[in-house]
């Protein structure tokens, strides 16, 4: 996902860096977004539980917060909990 055109053959389409054929992965040209799932079974209740963290960075004038938002919405979840940890940002002028 770039604003600039991309080569497609730069695109490497034989990585498959996980069993599930719901893995996505996208190189992000100004940006990094990971998201780590936890699915969990609790047979012993009857409760599916399913963990997402989320960790995104952003340059420029994206907000990153705006990308959380977005993501959060398209989980659709019935109890969402946030630890927001702000970065330090520094500029190397």
């Amino acid at each position: 996902m770039s604003e600039e055109p991309v080569d497609p053959k730069l695109i490497d389409k034989t990585e498959h860096p996980g069993p599930l054929p719901e893995t996505v992965v996208a190189h992000l040209d100004k940006s990094h977004i990971c998201v780590h799932t936890y699915p969990e079974s609790h047979p012993e209740g009857g409760l599916c539980t399913f963990r997402a963290d989320i960790e995104v960075s952003t340059c420029g004038v994206i907000s990153p917060l705006k990308a959380l938002n977005y993501l959060i919405h398209q989980l659709e979840s019935d109890i969402v909990t946030i630890d927001y940890r702000r970065a330090r940002f520094y500029s190397r002028h």
